[in-house]
């Protein structure tokens, strides 16, 4: 699944809205970003 430079703004004010959402966001980050360590 590719995002958006928008979908991906949309999904970081979603989440750091809330400080519930702090934690998510770290693992959405982490796993998006393991596809490009390789």
């Amino acid at each position: 699944m590719e995002l958006t430079h928008l979908q991906i703004s949309e999904i970081i004010s979603y989440y750091t809205s809330t400080y519930e959402g702090f934690v998510p966001l770290q693992s959405l980050i982490e796993t998006s970003a393991k596809p490009f360590t390789h």
